[in-house]
């Protein structure tokens, strides 16, 4: 009975694979780009510039629509010196 129930889910998770891959071919062809949206570097630098004059980092990312997270990651990356530029969005 187990052997069973493990083959009807072992279909049913191929078949929503199948279906997951199905809708990024379907989103693509819709000129969709799958992922995160991108980091605006005017954002950044704007960002970047209202931090140099002293204000909160949490604020910043309020005034500016940007994700608190996301702007103290780009501090780091900044203040470390990271070989990728602050633009990457950290995936390597």
């Amino acid at each position: 009975m187990f052997h069973v129930f493990g083959a009807i889910t072992h279909f049913e998770r191929r078949r929503i694979i199948e279906r997951i891959r199905d809708g990024i071919v379907a989103a693509c062809a819709r000129g969709k780009v799958p992922g995160r949206p991108t980091l605006d570097a005017d954002k950044l630098a704007s960002a970047l510039k209202l931090v140099a004059h002293g204000i909160r980092p949490a604020q910043v990312a309020k005034q500016l629509g940007l994700g608190r997270s996301t702007l103290y990651r780009e501090l780091t990356l900044i203040r470390h010196g990271s070989p990728s530029t602050p633009l990457s969005g950290g995936a390597a």
